[in-house]
């Protein structure tokens, strides 16, 4: 036989390869990892965690979502978690520490039943059967309700914010973010149902002050101070123009030199661009914007006859902030001063330029409110700490996008661990009736339910053994029974999440 060559190598020698139970053994280790991490911020009695980045900045927090996106993670399986707890963030902006919680106890009962020698087959049907039987628990036990049901609304905006910075002042806030949803309202095309984007709610930190100076603004708040003091800071019911561009004379796209001979021809090449000026100021005061908001710069001598005409601009703007404007006032968005008409302005009630002090400088603000047809509204939240304001901030978005969630699906539940409690006895009894293999992993399923509410007991001081064998003797004459705020165990009154963010989570984490 001839000589074969060499050997390929595919891998480096140092390469360390593992397979079979080794790997599952691994990742379950990370799955568990992830998920004890979360453990202690679940809850209203969760624990705030300091997260120290790379960069010196320092988070405090209890937010899911926010820790697993600061984690640099490499293990297959916890990127698979920071997958999972962008995607339930994605869907209902609440209950991410919930649901990875929940995957990695199926993870770990998953580890301990192969270890038994149970195939994976087997378990992956079993937890199918039981994903399918908690899904229609919870459905069973949802609520209808409306947009206009206020206080429904008001208990899932109360819970989304409990344990959270936002909680001190938990009525305050979940009363601006009701208020807020019915707001931004808007009728679904194919359905009766109206619709809400919390999208269509910013928030702005107001640099001062505390949660209790918490208050909404039917309009949008532009942190940018004018070019010149001159400029008007009082308008009411103006006409609005958004600019895409700057506010000048077009440039040419080449570069070109013009060779002056005469004093003659410097004044009329001057002259010319003065007559451009002049016709865009013509054409401007044509459409009767009373104020302009733009992306570029704005030519100085432009900028000096608009003050004189008694007209607010304001440039330097990015495309979020003058979509947000658009959102508030109606109008359009326009590439060039030139370009402008009439048609396209919009309207606001009015416009004012807010000035405070800090840091031993002047900070101004523009205020546009438009109580009409605004389809954005604005939460102004109070705190002279970013990182408090921040966190403030976290709480108040996942409350909005859970209440918004509520309010557009039409179905909520209650919340406390009550659910997953519910489900975990439908699926034993269920299992009851399997006397296949598959009901080891059902009966596996239904621990990894149940220990969501154990950890709100734990997390809450309270013995979770006891605890839980309270909620299984109260759950088969009252499905609402959980963890109450307390710690306590019984009916979970005032206490309510969306259909949508537990179904999401559930499914999600199978």
């Amino acid at each position: 036989m001839g000589d074969r060559g060499a050997s390929i190598s595919i891998l480096n020698p140092a390469t360390s390869v593992t397979s079979g139970t080794e790997v599952h053994a691994k990742l379950i280790a990370a799955a568990q990892s992830f998920s004890q991490l979360l453990k202690p911020t679940y809850g209203p009695h969760g624990l705030d965690k300091m997260l120290y980045k790379s960069d010196g900045n320092t988070t405090v927090t209890n937010d899911g979502a926010k820790i697993i996106n600061e984690l640099l993670v490499r293990n297959p399986a916890a990127k698979m978690f920071v997958t999972l707890g962008q995607s339930q963030e994605e869907a209902a902006g609440d209950g991410v520490t919930g649901c990875l919680v929940f995957a990695g106890e199926l993870m770990v009962e998953a580890g301990r039943l192969m270890n038994q020698g149970l195939h994976p087959l087997t378990l992956i049907q079993g937890y199918d059967a039981a994903l399918k039987i908690a899904l229609q628990s919870v459905s069973d036990n949802s609520i209808q309700i409306e947009i206009t049901d206020v206080d429904a609304l008001l208990q899932v905006a109360r819970t989304a914010l409990s344990g959270r910075n936002a909680e001190g002042s938990a009525e305050l806030s979940s009363k601006l973010i009701v208020e807020a949803v019915q707001l931004i309202e808007e009728p679904e095309l194919n359905d009766n149902r109206p619709s809400c984007d919390a999208k269509n709610v910013v928030m702005h930190k107001l640099g001062r002050g505390s949660s209790v100076d918490n208050h909404l603004i039917q309009g949008v708040v532009v942190p940018k101070r004018r070019s010149l003091d001159s400029l008007p800071t009082q308008l009411v019911d103006v006409s609005v123009a958004l600019l895409t561009s700057e506010v000048s004379v077009r440039q040419l796209s080449r570069d070109a030199e013009i060779e002056i001979q005469r004093v003659e021809d410097l004044e009329a090449f001057l002259d010319s661009e003065q007559e451009q000026r002049e016709q865009l100021m013509q054409s401007l005061l044509q459409t009767g914007a009373e104020a302009i908001f733009c992306a570029g710069s704005t030519d100085k001598t432009l900028l000096h006859q608009i003050a004189d005409q008694g007209i607010l601009i304001i440039d330097g703007l990015d495309a979020k902030m003058l979509e947000n404007i658009a959102a508030v006032t109606g109008a359009g968005l326009v590439d060039h001063l030139s370009a402008l008409e009439s048609t396209d302005l919009g309207r606001a009630d009015s416009i004012s330029i807010q000035i405070s002090s800090a840091d031993d400088e002047v900070v101004e603000e523009v205020h546009i409110l438009s109580k009409g047809e605004s389809r954005l509204v604005t939460i102004a939240v109070g705190g002279s700490n970013d990182i408090a304001s921040e966190e403030q901030i976290r709480g108040l978005y996942d409350a909005l996008r859970a209440t918004c969630v509520a309010a557009s699906e039409g179905r909520v539940v209650s919340s406390g661990g009550s659910q997953h409690a519910a489900a975990a006895e439908a699926i034993r009894q269920a299992a009851e009736q399997d006397s296949s293999r598959q009901r080891l992993a059902m009966e596996a399923f239904a621990r990894a339910l149940e220990s969501i509410p154990c950890l709100l007991l734990e997390n809450a001081g309270a013995d979770p053994i006891d605890g839980l064998l309270q909620i299984k003797a109260g759950i088969s004459s009252d499905a609402t029974t959980g963890v109450c705020q307390d710690g306590s165990v019984g009916p979970v009154h005032g206490a309510l999440e969306p259909t949508a963010s537990l179904l999401h989570s559930l499914h999600a984490s199978s």
